[in-house]
């Protein structure tokens, strides 16, 4: 859900086996959590991590393949 409270849920499908990694930046650009990286079988997936980062707004940033997809997140306490 956007936005995030204690746990952060990602969901992607992946159409090809690719190496993947999944990334929070801060707005400055600091890379805040590193949530998976590696590689990834195709498939739907549903990813969930325990909210570590302050409330504030990240940006997610997934990158599979030669692709980048970015999405803001707003976090809350």
């Amino acid at each position: 859900p956007n936005p995030a409270q204690q746990r952060i849920t990602v969901k992607l499908t992946e159409p090809h086996s690719e190496n993947i990694s999944l990334r929070f930046y801060d707005p400055t650009g600091k890379k805040r959590l590193l949530v998976v990286t590696g590689q990834m079988k195709n498939g739907e997936y549903t990813l969930q991590c325990k909210n570590s980062l302050a409330p504030g707004l990240y940006l997610l940033v997934v990158e599979t393949g030669d692709k980048v997809y970015s999405k803001k997140v707003l976090l809350y306490e």
